[in-house]
């Protein structure tokens, strides 16, 4: 018993040891490795582009705005979710799809999400528009969290 313990603890410990967070902001390039303020990312569709990790965080610059969408392509996994989020001081991160597009956030089969401190506007054309759209998707969480359809 002692031995499966430590071999639990062990595993829990390098899957988490692993998990990566990046930072996006306007005025960022997405030529940069995105590992911290200094090197953020610039856009949403080079998070779309790219490939996540469980327990992996991508925080979006507070005060900042995109006029983008994302279609989240990664899942994460028990006790090690994937988190969107906010860092920095200000108004929460603004990710405002342009109108040609009919949602903020979609996933698609992606699990173990975790969405917070964001602001999502998307457009509204009398029948249908979605700040966030959550398909055959389980385990996502959703907090501190503004949703405009306008």
């Amino acid at each position: 018993m002692k031995k499966l313990i430590i071999i639990l603890i062990t595993i829990f410990w390098c899957v988490n040891a692993f998990a990566v967070d990046y930072f996006v902001k306007n005025g960022g390039d997405d030529a940069k490795s995105g590992l911290d303020d200094t090197n953020a990312w610039e856009t949403i569709a080079k998070i779309n582009g790219e490939t996540f990790s469980a327990g992996d965080n991508i925080y979006f610059n507070r005060g900042d705005t995109w006029a983008e969408n994302m279609l989240f392509p990664s899942s994460g996994s028990s006790g090690n979710p994937i988190t969107i989020g906010a860092y920095g001081s200000g108004e929460l991160p603004h990710i405002d799809a342009p109108d040609a597009q009919k949602y903020g956030i979609r996933t698609n089969d992606q699990s173990w999400l975790t969405f917070r401190d964001l602001k999502v506007t998307a457009p509204w054309n009398g029948s249908e528009g979605h700040s966030i759209q959550i398909v055959r998707s389980t385990y996502c969480i959703i907090t501190n969290f503004t949703i405009v359809c306008d």
